[in-house]
């Protein structure tokens, strides 16, 4: 029924001392989620489809994607039902709830991340409109959806976009749904930090000490338990002691790599050493005897004196 037709009949009834028509309800959350349901498939293969897309790409078709999905949710309503359609948060938010049930009913943590990780492309869209809005509009305001997928993508090892998102919230001051118990920089910090200390105690493994540099940047200043700090500055000191510890190649530069090496070094022992600082049970004293072994190791080397003559 028309907007118009609606105020047409209301003013009508109130003229004729009747009732006036009810107002259509907003969708229940279970109608919501019917429909979420209903939609999923065309959904899913919209997000699918661009998931060879740039990032720019899946921008300029988000707000396509976004009429795709809405125009699907329109074409499962009854025709009878006078109520206005969802909307795209609300079947964002409606998949969420079905996929986070499905996760309850997963034991295994394994299994768990392999399931998150199938379904994150259906959410890139929705992330990327998010993106887009603040960027457009200097404002971002707290989105469960988009602080969820945060957590989620570092789960997956999806660092880099979840460093995007990450900045947005502490710029803006978002904050993590009240299930996480923590502050969003804590629980940022913790779990990046974590997964890297958990590939350094695998053997042939490593982290990228660029991810490591960038949470340090962003949680300069910001507060959270020094356990957690110091769990940070072990993983960012043994990514550096990593870099230290690579022998030259036959091509390459022997004293270029080996001043990059004494850097290396360097930082890893001043990393080292705040998270000694800030928690003497942090387990780096070993790592740190073996930086110091290893400066002494890569320190110059003095000319021997030339040989008396005669």
């Amino acid at each position: 029924m028309s907007l118009a037709r609606r105020v047409a009949e209301r003013k009508a009834a109130r003229a004729a001392g009747l009732p006036e028509p009810a107002r259509p309800a907003r969708p229940s959350a279970e109608r919501i989620e019917e429909i979420a349901t209903d939609v999923a498939e065309k959904a899913v293969a919209f997000n699918h489809a661009l998931g060879g897309l740039s990032l720019a790409a899946r921008k300029r078709a988000h707000v396509a994607g976004v009429a795709a999905v809405s125009a699907a949710a329109n074409d499962n309503r009854p025709a009878e039902e006078d109520a206005p359609a969802p909307t795209a948060d609300q079947l964002m938010l409606a998949k969420l709830g079905q996929d986070m049930r499905a996760l309850k009913g997963i034991e295994s943590i394994e299994r768990k991340i392999e399931h998150k990780r199938s379904v994150l492309p259906d959410y890139l869209p929705y992330i990327d409109g998010w993106l887009q809005g603040v960027e457009q509009t200097g404002r971002a305001t707290r989105d469960e959806v988009v602080m969820t997928l945060m957590m989620w993508l570092i789960d997956c090892g999806e660092y880099e976009l979840a460093l995007v998102i990450a900045d947005v919230a502490l710029r803006f001051d978002l904050a993590l749904p009240e299930r996480y118990a923590r502050s969003l920089v804590c629980a940022v910090t913790e779990e990046i930090a974590e997964a890297a200390l958990t590939a350094f105690d695998a053997p042939g493994r490593t982290f990228p000490w660029e991810i490591l540099s960038r949470v340090e940047q962003l949680s300069t200043g910001r507060d959270m338990p020094d356990q957690v700090r110091a769990k940070l500055f072990k993983a960012l000191g043994q990514s550096y002691l990593a870099v230290a510890l690579v022998e030259p190649g036959k091509s390459d530069d022997e004293r270029a790599i080996a001043g990059q090496r004494r850097s290396a070094c360097e930082l890893a022992l001043t990393c080292l050493r705040r998270a000694l600082d800030l928690n003497v049970n942090s387990g780096v004293k070993k790592l740190i005897e073996k930086a110091d072994r290893l400066q002494r190791q890569l320190e110059p080397k003095e000319p021997n004196p030339p040989a008396p003559p005669g």
